[in-house]
C-alpha cells in the first residue's frame, strides 16, 4: 500500500490474475477474439512449425508472410521461454481494429490484468482484425509493440 495515495487510488495489489479453471473458453474461438488468435498461434509455433506452416500462414496477415519467412525464428523465440509460458486472456485494444496480447514466460495459464498494471511482458502478439480474412489476424511477434498506423487494415 502506497501512504501517499488516497484509499481509492490505491492498486489493488493483484495484478495478474490467473483464469480460473474451465473459464478459458471464455477467451473465445480462434479468429472471433485476440487471445484465442494469439493462443492458437503461439501453440502452432510450440509444436513443428514446418508441419504447421500452412495454419501460421492462415493465422497471420498476408503483409507479414515474408518477414516470417519459415517462422523457425519465432518458433526459436517461444522455445527460449521453456515450457512454462502464459498469455492474456484479454489483451490490450488500443483503438478499434488493433489488439495486443502479452505473453509472460514460468506462467502455465491465461491471465488477465486487474487494473492498470504494467506487464513486463516476455513478448508480444500484435494482431489486426480483417473481416476481410475472416476476423484476427497475427501481425508480428516479438519484444515490442507493432505502431498501429504501421499495421495493415481492411479498408472496408
Amino acid at each position: 500500500m502506497n501512504s501517499d495515495l488516497p484509499l481509492d487510488d490505491q492498486p489493488s495489489g493483484a495484478g495478474l490474475i490467473p483464469v480460473p479453471d474451465g473459464a478459458g473458453a471464455e477467451m473465445g474461438e480462434p479468429f472471433e477474439t485476440p487471445a484465442a488468435t494469439a493462443l492458437l498461434f503461439l501453440q502452432a509455433l510450440a509444436e513443428d512449425v514446418h508441419e504447421y506452416r500452412n495454419a501460421l500462414l492462415r493465422i497471420t496477415t498476408p503483409e507479414s508472410w515474408d518477414a516470417w519467412g519459415d517462422f523457425t525464428e519465432a518458433a526459436e523465440m517461444v522455445a527460449s521461454l521453456g515450457g512454462e509460458w502464459g498469455i492474456q486472456s484479454r489483451g490490450s485494444l488500443p483503438e478499434p481494429g488493433i489488439a495486443y496480447i502479452a505473453l509472460m514466460r514460468d506462467t502455465p495459464t491465461a491471465l488477465y490484468v486487474d487494473g492498470d498494471v504494467f506487464i513486463n511482458a516476455a513478448a508480444i502478439v500484435s494482431l489486426v482484425h480483417r473481416p476481410a480474412l475472416g476476423g484476427w489476424r497475427v501481425h508480428s511477434y516479438g519484444a515490442d509493440y507493432w505502431p498501429p498506423d504501421d499495421l495493415p487494415r481492411d479498408l472496408a
